[in-house]
């Protein structure tokens, strides 16, 4: 038999606990926690029971947050928040290549049941900012690292885990692989190899290769990528392959590249040279792979000033597939490597997701190929 609780029976000045939602409708107490957090094992009929009761009640969750956390702290367990963090730059909206990756994790949690807070890298990395008031307070259930370099992805975890009120709780890291955390990858030796052997194909032979003077291990899977791309056609890449390095102003959109536009022969900027009397030195390269879209579209518009044509003389491919090289008819002109950015995001969110609620993270995948997109600035010859 089962006893109905009217709202007469309940005390007016007595908080609405889930006890009462429980008696009201007359289920366990568990059978209500289920429904609140979406427990998907609760059938159609009960779940409607459920919210009948607690809108009958007045229950609201929120009202015993405290209380609940308490006791999962008191028997050495984390409360769980239903609440997501994302440290990510804070100028994402406007750059693609976060934003992509934000929007992937936004397209998973806006109806999982959690929260996100975006918190800005800067109040993580500057040690003299105090940390965020959330997680200071163990009020995240886990954090979601937007950031592509090693080194301020690894701080930003360090300073995590030396947090009391994270301590171990999870930690998603998307392209770059941290020890002690989780991480969401793109491989990028598939979309250099898929691009090398595209050139190869075509008739090019000697490619010049742009790279980051400041990150060398960034550059690794793209090398070995070029590597295998000619090992595939029977070439050595040491026979055709030039590598040089870039300053961090190529990378950047808005930046303004004039002569002497200089790539370096080392990582330490000892040996400088100018791209555009290199090239002319050099008329056996007839294609460069860019480090990024911007880079590529900076490199293309200085070819351009010395009449330079794309892909007329000289082929282009960029990196990431973020930014745009538009024709008069607002075509995008640039053969890129698409890097599957927001897809990196969306396994990001089902991942923190499956690891706040416990649940299975086996089918969700770690690392995602990356492409060859076969536009316009490239020709065979």
């Amino acid at each position: 038999m089962v006893n109905i609780v009217s709202n007469n029976d309940i005390n007016p000045q007595k908080r609405i606990t889930i006890y009462d939602v429980a008696r009201e409708c007359g289920v366990s107490k568990s059978t209500v926690s289920m429904v609140l957090t979406g427990d998907d094992r609760v059938n159609s009929k009960t779940i409607e029971r459920v919210r009948e009761a607690i809108t009958k009640t007045g229950y609201h969750p929120q009202h015993n947050q405290s209380a609940r956390r308490l006791v999962l702290m008191k028997y050495d367990r984390a409360p769980l928040n239903n609440t997501i963090a994302i440290i990510i730059p804070g100028e994402f909206m406007d750059d693609p290549y976060h934003h992509d990756i934000f929007r992937g994790v936004w397209n998973v949690l806006k109806n999982s049941g959690l929260d996100l807070i975006i918190i800005s890298q800067d109040t993580i990395l500057d040690s003299n900012n105090p940390i965020s008031t959330c997680i200071a307070r163990g009020d995240v259930d886990g954090v979601i690292i937007v950031e592509s370099m090693e080194s301020p992805a690894q701080s930003m975890l360090e300073r995590l885990r030396r947090e009391f009120g994270f301590g171990q709780k999870p930690v998603i890291t998307t392209m770059v692989d941290i020890p002690d955390s989780y991480s969401v990858l793109p491989n990028l030796l598939i979309g250099s190899k898929q691009a090398t052997e595209y050139l190869l194909h075509n008739g090019h032979r000697h490619i010049l290769q742009l790279s980051p003077n400041f990150a060398p291990y960034l550059a690794k899977p793209r090398l070995e990528g070029i590597f295998e791309g000619y090992k595939s056609y029977n070439l050595q890449a040491n026979n055709y392959l030039t590598v040089r390095y870039i300053d961090y102003i190529w990378l950047d959109i808005n930046s303004n590249i004039i002569p002497p536009a200089t790539m370096f022969k080392d990582l330490y900027r000892t040996s400088g040279e100018e791209i555009i009397p290199y090239l002319a030195a050099h008329p056996e390269i007839t294609a460069i792979l860019a480090w990024n879209d911007p880079c590529a579209i900076h490199l293309i518009n200085l070819l351009s000033s010395f009449g330079i044509s794309v892909p007329e003389q000289i082929s282009v491919i960029g990196h990431d597939d973020t930014f745009p090289f538009l024709d008069k008819t607002g075509n995008n002109q640039l053969t890129t490597i698409k890097i599957p950015l927001i897809e990196i995001g969306k396994a990001a969110g089902q991942l923190i997701c499956n690891l706040t609620k416990d649940e299975p993270t086996d089918d969700i995948p770690r690392v995602l190929p990356t492409n060859l997109v076969i536009r316009k600035s490239t020709k065979n010859i």
